[in-house]
């Protein structure tokens, strides 16, 4: 099946690409293939990357600084401007996201910029940029509800940490752990699947890169320290006060834990990250 447009980017940029799929499928009625909507466990991930640059009709391009320290993309926009400059293929289209200048050959190709826009003015924008670009005619709306735009925090947010610009590999550990908990499976919930290791060796930042990666898929995001029961206590107090529970000011911290738990048991979209834990 061919598609309008195949998403060029880097797992860094996830929560852009699926945005930016959103919108061109909701509001401009383009067919869109991207891997993490379409391709399935098993799949030959050559293969379908090879199929999608060769039946799209055109390839748009994440333009960021993650996105040119990576083979697989690398492999990917060169393998487009090839057929362009053959006349085998349409020139891609670029969209930037991060304030870079694009090396070597992209330097010179125009690109639409979404920098420092809000969500209506970035739609309005990327739609814009691509309305010599015209959609299929039956392509139908996708379903569900918009993502939140990029770098939106969650209401509920007590991250202590920025994102560290400069996080590189592992990963395995990341695919590793975003198939655990989009699994969906009881396991998953049952049998937590947990980072673990000697201090030094990059728990914390490979917890906090998913965050930032995944900002867009949770409703609440809190940061427990759980190094000892007294922390634990605390950030889940906390927590009561910033969902507003009914039992936020209980004498008992026993009440107000379980009412937290409680209220975990009954939500979904929410991601506790406990750090430092010395055990399940």
């Amino acid at each position: 099946m061919s598609h309008d447009f195949f998403i060029s980017y880097t797992r860094r940029d996830l929560a852009w690409a699926e945005w930016i799929a959103w919108v061109l499928k909701n509001k401009g009625c383009y067919s869109v293939e991207l891997d993490v909507w379409d391709w399935h466990a098993g799949d030959n991930f050559i293969a379908k990357m090879h199929h999608a640059i060769e039946n799209a009709s055109y390839t748009l391009i994440v333009l960021s600084s993650a996105y040119f320290s990576s083979v697989y993309t690398e492999t990917e926009w060169t393998s487009v401007f090839a057929k362009a400059i053959t006349g085998s293929g349409q020139n891609p289209v670029m969209v930037r996201i991060e304030d870079i200048q694009p090396p070597g050959l992209l330097a010179s190709r125009l690109y639409i910029d979404l920098v420092g826009l809000d969500d209506e003015k970035a739609s309005e924008q990327l739609l814009g940029g691509l309305k010599s670009h015209q959609p299929h005619p039956v392509s139908p709306p996708f379903p569900g509800i918009s993502p939140r735009f990029p770098g939106t925090l969650p209401s509920i947010w007590n991250v202590p940490f920025l994102r560290n610009n400069t996080f590189t590999g592992r990963e395995e550990i990341l695919t590793t752990l975003d198939a655990a908990l989009e699994s969906g499976h009881t396991a998953a919930v049952t049998q937590p699947r947990a980072i673990t290791g000697l201090g030094g060796i990059g728990k914390t930042q490979v917890a906090l890169e998913y965050v930032y990666r995944h900002l867009s898929h949770y409703d609440v995001i809190w940061w427990v320290r759980g190094e000892n029961t007294q922390t634990l206590g605390n950030d889940y107090i906390a927590f009561a006060h910033a969902q507003d529970l009914p039992e936020k000011d209980a004498r008992e911290e026993a009440t107000i834990v379980a009412a937290v738990n409680k209220w975990l048991g009954k939500h979904r979209n929410w991601l506790f990250v406990y750090d430092n834990a010395e055990n399940p």
